[in-house]
């Protein structure tokens, strides 16, 4: 490494910022030598493999403005020289083993230097707002995110936390991917009040920020992490790579046990990837949409799975002219299978307060009891925001008295 390194000392002494180190496999500490840069104004090195305490030999960097170690493993104290670097203004240790206690120049009043040690500390807005707030909002919906960290160096005077997409994107449902949220370091999405048990998370992303030709602007890498429910699933995930190009639409599912009431979807930067292409500050974790669903897996019903591509071929995309009826979660087609058979879909309205876990429920309720006066459930299918349930057809209003006709009775 010695030949290498000195070509990188001269070619840097230049450019007064170093990012040689950057998202890469090197092992071993961090250099000593780095301290022979005395004219740098940026040292950032981030995901890389190098590893050890903070080289004592910093301290005689004079010139730093931004001093930036993040994910590198690095061990031992902040050390109290950070404290006397004077034109040092933003210090950043995210993602190490970081020990002992904080240095007294962190804890005084009135310290002009940002400094951010841990990125569990979280600041909060609500989707669709521009970012980087400090208050915590939540959607009527029971959807609330975190987003943490700044873009360094953006080509922008105003960061940018919401990306639009005029390109045309290839796939199902291209509507979904035509913006997408931005982070610069962590994008934590949290599901509330939701019953316990097994779900399906879809993660929905399109790499809409690099070009598709052979010039500068696509040579740029995302390389981010995704965890659900605080594990990881998945590693330096690169958009573009798995979807095998960009402006191109994918999807990752995910099962989710919820316990508390919760879910979590957290994207982490951890500093690999590019930073500056096409411009400063394109890095960090991108994503479209998310959806979060029951997960029919596991349970004992007796009944059939069918696709909305099935049900929609069957009522002839539900069409008014089959419609037999109106309940209080919503309208009734009538349909036919491709084998003939006669069907009634129960088509649970977007506006009804019935949940999928309780859907599920119902299902395995309905599903479980066999009786001659009964209507019987062939199936059901749960894709996208669609919650249907297939009956077999009973003729001259049994159908509707099987489905609505409880409260009647009781009348």
């Amino acid at each position: 490494m010695g030949m290498l390194f000195k070509i990188s000392l001269l070619f840097f002494e230049i450019l007064r910022v170093l990012e040689l180190l950057t998202s890469n496999n090197l092992t071993g500490e961090l250099p000593a030598t780095l301290a022979k840069l005395t004219t740098l104004i940026d040292l950032v090195i981030q995901g890389s493999g190098l590893s050890g305490p903070i080289p004592s030999g910093i301290a005689s960097m004079t010139n730093l403005s931004d001093l930036i170690l993040r994910s590198c493993n690095i061990t031992d104290e902040i050390p109290i020289f950070v404290g006397t670097m004077t034109k040092l203004k933003v210090f950043y240790l995210t993602g190490n083993s970081l020990t002992g206690p904080l240095p007294p120049w962190m804890l005084k009043d009135g310290e002009s230097i940002e400094v951010k040690v841990d990125d569990k500390g979280t600041t909060y807005d609500a989707d669709g707002e521009p970012g980087g707030s400090s208050n915590f909002v939540q959607s009527k919906t029971n959807w609330a995110f975190s987003s943490t960290g700044h873009f360094l160096d953006e080509d922008r005077k105003i960061d940018s936390y919401i990306r639009d997409n005029n390109s045309r994107i290839s796939g199902q449902n291209p509507q979904l991917y035509m913006n997408a949220r931005l982070s610069p370091l962590s994008l934590t999405y949290y599901g509330f009040c939701l019953e316990n048990g097994n779900y399906i998370v879809t993660l929905h992303f399109a790499e809409i920020m690099f070009a598709d030709d052979r010039t500068y602007s696509s040579l740029g890498r995302r390389i981010f992490d995704v965890y659900v429910q605080g594990t990881r699933v998945l590693k330096d995930f690169n958009i573009e790579y798995e979807a095998g190009g960009v402006n191109k639409a994918i999807f990752r599912n995910f099962t989710a046990a919820v316990t508390a009431n919760t879910v979590e979807i957290r994207l982490y930067w951890a500093g690999k990837g590019t930073t500056g292409i096409p411009d400063r500050g394109v890095y960090g974790p991108l994503i479209s949409a998310i959806s979060v669903k029951a997960d029919l897996k596991g349970l004992d019903l007796h009944t059939g799975s069918f696709t909305l591509r099935q049900i929609k071929a069957a009522t002839n995309n539900f069409d008014p002219a089959n419609k037999i009826g109106e309940g209080g979660f919503g309208p009734v087609y009538k349909g036919f299978l491709s084998d003939g058979t006669i069907i009634a879909v129960k088509q649970l309205s977007s506006k009804s307060k019935q949940g999928n876990r309780e859907f599920v429920n119902e299902i395995g309720m309905i599903s479980a009891l066999q009786h001659p006066h009964l209507v019987k459930l062939h199936g059901c299918c749960i894709e996208g925001n669609q919650l249907l349930l297939v009956y077999e057809y009973m003729e001259n209003n049994s159908l509707a008295r099987a489905l609505f006709g409880n409260s009647e009775r009781q009348a």
